[in-house]
C-alpha cells in the first residue's frame, strides 16, 4: 500500500484512496503509541525519579537523598568506634546477601500490602544493602578480627567458609511453620571447626546506626566467637574454663521421654549443657534447633515421669489476658527455688511487629528466658524469650522505658517445631481456671534450670 513517497502516491491516486490511506497510517500511529506506552511500563522507575520520599517523619528530596542521610549518620557514628587492642584470632569472612536475595526480605517487613510500592521496596533493598556493608565496615575497621573480608552472594542460608576461621552471615529464608510469604533475616556466626551457629545482633533499646548500637554489635559478635571456642591475639580467652557458666536459663519438659524445649540462645556453644530436673542434676544434649525463631530442643538422658506442660488447645491469646511466668531467673543471686510473677498480655505482636511473639507485663529477669508462659487454667500458650533493657532505651531515645516490657515466642510457632523433630506434646481440654498457687504447684513439675557451661 505504501511506497517511498506516502504523500506522492496520495496525491495522485483517486480520493478512496487517499482516505483508506490516510485511515491505515492513524491506526498505525495509534498502534505504535500503545506500544511505546506499554514499553514504557516495563522500565523500571529510578529511585531518584520520586518528588519527595518521607522516612520516619522525615520529607527528603528523594529516596536518594534518604540513603546519603542513612550514609552520614552511619559514618559519623564508626568515627567513634574505638580500635580493638586485642583481636580475634583468626580471620572472619563476612557474607552479606545480595539485592534480590534482600527483594522478598524487604517485601514482607511492610505488613502493610498498601505500602509494598516499587519505590518503598526498591528503597528497603537499598537501605538493607547499604546497612549490612556498614555493619562489615564496623568490623574491618575496628580490628575486631585479625583478618576480615566481606563478599556478596545470593544464598546465604549455609555460605561456604572458604580460607576462614570464623563465618558471619546475614541469612534470610522463609519464616519456618509460615503460610505467608513471610521471610526472615538475622545475623548468625559459626566457628569453622565446631558445628554450633550462634545468633547475634544488636542489643535491644539501642538507636539503629548510633556507635551505641555497632559497640554492642561488635562486642556480640566477639562474645559469639569466644563461645564458640575462639582466643584473642594476646591468647586470652575468658572462657577457658570449662566449669565455667557461660549462660543460664529456664526449660519446659515437653513429654515423658525427657525432650526440654529452651531458647536457643540460652544454649549457643555449650561444652556441656546442665539441666537441674527437681533434686537432680543431669547432662542434656542439644537434639534439635531453630535459630530462626530462636528455639532448641534438649534431651535428658532419662525418663521423665514428672508431669510434662500440656498446651493450650483452641481459642487463640487475647491481648489484655491474664498470663504466669514461671523460671529461674538470676540463680546466682536470688533463691533457687522457681519463681513466679504474673502479669497480663499487653500485645499480641513482639518487637518490630514481629507476629512470632507476644508481649507481657509480667515481670522477666536474665535467667526466665525459655521458661513456659501459662495461661489461667495452667496450659502453655508460650516460653519466654527477651525483655528490654530499661536503662539502654532511656540512654538512647532520651525516655524513660515503662518497667516489665518482656517478650514470648507464642505456641503457634513452639508446636510446629516440636512436631518437625518427631515429639508428641499434650494439649490442654480443660477450660476452668484454678488458683495461682495451683498453677505454681502444676508448674513445678514441668519448669527446668539450665545451665550452659
Amino acid at each position: 500500500m505504501y511506497d517511498d513517497h506516502p504523500r506522492q502516491a496520495c496525491s495522485l491516486g483517486p480520493p478512496a484512496a487517499c482516505l483508506i490511506d490516510r485511515a491505515e497510517k492513524s491506526v498505525l500511529a495509534m498502534l505504535i503509541a500503545i506500544m511505546a506506552t506499554a514499553l514504557s511500563a516495563c522500565t523500571p522507575t529510578p529511585l531518584d525519579n520520586a518528588t519527595s520520599f518521607t522516612r520516619n517523619g522525615v520529607r527528603f528530596t528523594s529516596p536518594e537523598a534518604a540513603l546519603e542521610a542513612r550514609r552520614t549518620e552511619a559514618e559519623i557514628s564508626l568515627a567513634s568506634l574505638p580500635t580493638e587492642t586485642d583481636p580475634v584470632l583468626g580471620k572472619l569472612r563476612i557474607v552479606i546477601p545480595d539485592q534480590d536475595r534482600l527483594r522478598p526480605y524487604a517485601a514482607s517487613r511492610l505488613s502493610d500490602q498498601s505500602r509494598r510500592t516499587p519505590v518503598e521496596i526498591r528503597y528497603l533493598v537499598s537501605d538493607g544493602d547499604l546497612v549490612m556493608h556498614i555493619d562489615a565496615e564496623a568490623l574491618i575497621r575496628t580490628h575486631a578480627f585479625q583478618h576480615s573480608e566481606t563478599i556478596q552472594i545470593n544464598d546465604t542460608l549455609d555460605p561456604d567458609s572458604g580460607d576462614a576461621d570464623f563465618v558471619l552471615w546475614f541469612q534470610i529464608a522463609p519464616q519456618p511453620y509460615s503460610t505467608s510469604d513471610a521471610w526472615t533475616g538475622r545475623w548468625l556466626v559459626r566457628r569453622v571447626s565446631s558445628p554450633a551457629i550462634q545468633p547475634v545482633g544488636f542489643d535491644a533499646g539501642t538507636r539503629p546506626l548510633s556507635t551505641a548500637a555497632y559497640a554492642s554489635f561488635l562486642k556480640n559478635i566477639r562474645q559469639a566467637a569466644l563461645n564458640l571456642g575462639g582466643k584473642t591475639m594476646s591468647g586470652a580467652n575468658p572462657l577457658a574454663t570449662s566449669a565455667m557458666i557461660k549462660t543460664s536459663g529456664s526449660g519446659v519438659i515437653v513429654d515423658e521421654r525427657g525432650h526440654v524445649v529452651t531458647n536457643d540462645h540460652v544454649v549457643p556453644a555449650c561444652r556441656s549443657i546442665h539441666v537441674f530436673n527437681g533434686n537432680h542434676d543431669v547432662e542434656a544434649v542439644v537434639v534439635g534447633r531453630d535459630t530462626v525463631n530462636d528455639l532448641a530442643l534438649l534431651k535428658l538422658p532419662m525418663a521423665t515421669p514428672r508431669a510434662a506442660v500440656t498446651f493450650r488447645n483452641g481459642a487463640a491469646l487475647r491481648a489484655g489476658e491474664d498470663v504466669i511466668v514461671t523460671g529461674f531467673p538470676l540463680p546466682s543471686l536470688l533463691s533457687s527455688d522457681m519463681s513466679i510473677t504474673s502479669g497480663s498480655v499487653t500485645s499480641l505482636k513482639g518487637l518490630h511487629n514481629d507476629t512470632r511473639m507476644v508481649q507481657i507485663s509480667a515481670p522477666v529477669q536474665p535467667g526466665n528466658s525459655g521458661g513456659p508462659l501459662l495461661d489461667e487454667t495452667g496450659a502453655a500458650v508460650g516460653i519466654i524469650s527477651r525483655t528490654l533493657n530499661p536503662e539502654a532505651v532511656d540512654a538512647a531515645l532520651g525516655a524513660p522505658l515503662p518497667q516489665n516490657v518482656n517478650f514470648a515466642i507464642k505456641a503457634e510457632v513452639i508446636l510446629p517445631f516440636l512436631s518437625a523433630n518427631e515429639i508428641g506434646y499434650e494439649r490442654n481440654v480443660a477450660t476452668r481456671r484454678i488458683s495461682t498457687p495451683d498453677i505454681a504447684d502444676k508448674a513445678q513439675k514441668f519448669t527446668v534450670r539450665i545451665e550452659c557451661r
